[in-house]
């Protein structure tokens, strides 16, 4: 079955800009009524990627992206 692809608005980008280092990807799906899944690939691919672990939520330094 297709499911309809909902695109982002302007406004759900912004969200994403100002909350992605503040709130865990959870947190951003529930508010903006997507996917975590969906939140983390838009998050990624506007290279707004954060260090690896659990329950941390700083943005990587640019020394440590590969």
């Amino acid at each position: 079955m297709y499911k309809e692809k909902r695109r982002w608005t302007a406004r759900q980008v912004n969200f994403l800009v100002l909350n992605w280092d503040i709130m865990k990807d959870e947190e951003i799906a529930e508010a903006l009524g997507k996917t975590v899944k969906s939140v983390r690939r838009k998050r990624e691919r506007m290279e707004l990627r954060k260090d690896s672990g659990r329950g941390i939520v700083r943005p990587m330094s640019k020394e440590n992206k590969f």
